[in-house]
């Protein structure tokens, strides 16, 4: 090894279990590691000539080395987990955008708990008593799965608002028996009062089973039930037709229905169902069978596994290239698979399979918060498999056993993950090679050397009020959401679309800006905006003016025909529509697209809030302001004679405000 690079003093280290870190010489960690004997694994990387290329390049770039010592290995495992969280060194195995996961959460503290979607494990404490339900790695599940919960269960739409009203925490609530009891449900109401009924009426007949409700309701001051309400699809807690303590029955409802128990469930609508055709009650009958059929949607996608309805597994299978790997894994619940994840993550650095194992259950569980598996499958065993259960065991609360499948259906449902891993490793890299091909042929129509970060520009506004714009940027083909940005339009009044995207493109490239948001090492190679050859000419004219070294190539994308307008070109390029380099320029000015108009709606929204905080002042009354003047704190700004041209008398409350 060349005598410049940095060495320990392996003298100093201890032979005991623990941690070390690696740094490099701007004091970042970049590696972290856990030993049963942290004196051996050190000198199994500085006493060795012959190490793997990217374990020497790793060590190339270590200047210091710290260590932790703990009692037990196990200590040395928890650890390790918390060090790489908090440092996330970019030469471990972690997942890739472990941020964008989303997770559903469900705050039980809360009096009426409203059901979210977070996202960002690292920002995210662990409470008692709320529940998360994830990582769910596509977005579209997320959103389906939220919707079919809306229709089966009768959740308030204003269950957020309700808990600002009153700060009554819910009296302790065991698991809720709601449904296991034989026969129709007693204690339980959907939409089985009347508005004009109260509590102790229906409690007195019989149709709700909870006898002891000490617990105050919402102060409703007479408001009538809403919409939903009256449809079946809400139990009516803003207008006081039930308690907090029924609302948690029902949010406990979807939290084991998260948890992949629905047949139960399933039952009880059924004979809902029936008992209100008997009953002669056809518009509730057909109300449940609507949920009924939702709830079918979502028992058809959770396939039967494995009959044992007491089973609760994660099965996993993986393939794993040079630079990363793809982890596939099965969730069974009572049975069922309740859902099937897709994972990549980074692989820095040479591991061998026992580690990679034991690293990648690390890395996934780390970003697991509920609803725990107790047994996992792997198709390969890890390092240090006891030291690990011992791990996931405590986080989860109960005992969870790993192992590998050797015969029967839990073999063939791993050689199954087994496939699908490889099949979505084999999609992942067909996906990257087109993507590639398409910036290799970009850059030969185009005529450049390189396409390695492209920007697309966009506007959006209504009637020429809140006219705000937007900056995406895609590396290598791909979005790089941390680099996007957004502009409030400054020098534009009215409808100029042209005019604006040329002061946004200005702001962008201006040597000021590049200079005080070092944006000059992040020139684009490219910039597209949506229009043809006239708009194009346009924005070439602003842009000229700019005195920097290097302008990017500016082009157009015309949605009409998607003719491609370069500067250089007389003619417009026109390609395929199934072409890869043509899609991935739609994909990036439809980006651009979607990034302004959600910039724009968000801050018309918020403009309209502030506006309806003065008395006396609507949605209608603040368009006519922000159409007038720009915003609401321009028009604040006016004059009472030059608000008085705009909203007449009501300009007197906008100063006295």
């Amino acid at each position: 090894m060349d005598n410049n690079k940095f060495k320990p003093d392996l003298a100093k280290i201890p032979h005991q279990p623990g941690c070390y870190l690696m740094f490099d010489k701007t004091g970042k960690v970049i590696y972290v590691g856990k030993a049963v004997d942290l004196r051996k694994r050190a000198a199994s990387y500085w006493s060795k000539a012959d190490q793997p290329v990217k374990t020497s390049k790793l060590l190339e770039k270590v200047a210091k080395l710290d260590f932790m010592i703990t009692d037990t290995e196990a200590e040395a495992l928890i650890l390790e987990n918390q060090l790489i969280k908090k440092h996330l060194p970019p030469y471990n195995v972690l997942l890739r955008d472990d941020k964008s996961y989303q997770y559903i959460k469900i705050n039980l503290n809360q009096s009426y708990p409203v059901i979210e979607v977070v996202r960002n494990l690292h920002a995210i404490k662990k409470e008692p008593r709320v529940r998360y339900f994830g990582p769910y790695t596509s977005g579209l599940a997320v959103k389906y799965t939220l919707q079919l919960i809306n229709r089966i269960f009768p959740l308030c739409a204003n269950a957020a608002e309700l808990n600002k009203k009153t700060s009554l925490r819910h009296p302790e609530l065991t698991k809720p028996s709601i449904l296991r009891h034989s026969g129709l449900v007693q204690n339980r109401i959907i939409n089985s009062r009347s508005p004009d009924e109260t509590l102790e009426q229906v409690q007195g007949d019989g149709r709700v089973g909870i006898q002891n409700d000490s617990e105050v309701q919402v102060q409703h001051d007479g408001k009538k039930p809403c919409l939903n309400w009256h449809l079946g699809k809400c139990l009516g807690v803003c207008a006081g037709q039930s308690t907090s303590k029924e609302y948690h029955q029902v949010v406990h409802e979807v939290i084991d229905f998260l948890g992949g128990k629905s047949k139960d469930w399933r039952k009880y609508l059924r004979q809902r169902m029936e008992a209100a055709a008997v009953a002669k009650k056809f518009e509730e009958a057909l109300k449940l069978r609507e949920q009924l059929a939702a709830l079918d949607i979502i028992v058809a996608k959770q396939k039967v596994a494995q009959p044992d309805e007491l089973i609760s597994q994660d099965i996993w299978g993986w393939l794993i290239t040079a630079e990363q790997a793809v982890v596939t894994i099965s969730k069974i619940r009572a049975g069922k698979v309740i859902d099937y994840q897709t994972f990549v993550l980074r692989l820095p650095m040479e591991i061998n399979l026992d580690e990679f194992a034991a690293d990648a259950l690390m890395s996934v569980y780390s970003a697991t918060l509920d609803n725990w598996p107790k047994e996992i499958l792997l198709p390969h065993l890890p390092k240090d498999p006891a030291v690990l259960e011992g791990w996931l065991s405590n986080l989860a609360g109960h005992t969870i056993k790993i192992s590998v499948p050797q015969r029967g259906i839990k073999k063939r449902l791993s050689l199954l993950m087994q496939k699908n891993a490889a099949e979505q490793a084999s999609a992942k890299v067909g996906a990257n090679l087109q993507i590639k091909t398409a910036i290799t042929r970009l850059q030969q129509l185009l005529g450049v050397k390189q396409l390695k970060r492209m920007e697309a520009y966009d506007i959006s506004h209504l009637g020429g009020t809140y006219t705000v714009g937007s900056m995406v940027v895609f590396v290598n083909g791909k979005p790089f959401k941390s680099g996007y940005r957004r502009f409030r339009i400054k020098t534009v009044r009215g409808i100029d679309d042209y005019a604006s995207l040329g002061e946004m493109i200005y702001r962008r490239l201006q040597p000021k800006r590049l200079a005080d948001l070092r944006f000059a090492a992040n020139l684009p190679d490219a910039i597209l905006i949506d229009g043809g050859k006239g708009q194009l000419n346009t924005i070439l004219r602003q842009t000229n003016k700019i005195n920097i070294v290097r302008l990017p190539l500016i082009i157009s994308l015309a949605k009409r025909e998607e003719e491609i307008f370069v500067p250089t070109q007389a003619q417009p390029i026109k390609l395929s529509l199934s072409s890869p380099e043509l899609q991935l320029l739609q994909r990036l000015r439809d980006e651009a697209h979607r990034f302004a108009i959600t910039y724009q709606t968000a801050l018309r929204t918020r403009q309209l809030k502030e506006g309806s905080k003065i008395k006396g002042i609507g949605t209608s009354t603040s368009k006519k302001l922000i159409k007038a003047f720009g915003s609401l704190r321009a028009a604040r700004a006016a004059s009472l004679s030059e608000l008085e041209k705009v909203i007449g008398q009501k300009a007197k409350l906008i100063k006295n405000s």
